[in-house]
């Protein structure tokens, strides 16, 4: 109970709008550090701040959510796509980073 409280003492200091800005930032970031790679993220209007659903040309590569484990990178598979939800603590260099990673697996 007390991290949740911690948690709750935390937004309210920070406010609800602040932290949707944080979120949004960093998933357009991810968007666009995606264009070109064969990785696909709904239009912006379509998509919550704080989750971005990529899509794969030919479907999520097999191990691709468990390769990137293994760099400290943490996403999730939902129904054939990645999920990618950032939190407020990550940063530009923890966007770019993933981007980066994910492009070098895609490469192969």
């Amino acid at each position: 109970m007390e991290m949740a409280s911690i948690g709750m003492e935390m937004m309210a200091e920070w406010g609800a709008a602040a932290v949707v800005q944080r979120l949004l930032m960093l998933t357009e970031r991810i968007a666009e550090g995606l264009r070109g790679i064969g990785v696909s993220a709904p239009e912006r209007r379509f998509r919550a701040p704080h989750i971005l659903s990529l899509g794969f040309e030919d479907g999520m590569p097999t191990g691709l959510v468990e390769g990137l484990a293994t760099e400290g990178i943490y996403v999730a598979a939902r129904l054939g796509r990645m999920r990618i939800s950032p939190h407020v603590f990550n940063d530009e260099a923890d966007a770019d980073r993933f981007v980066a990673a994910l492009a070098k697996r895609l490469r192969g």
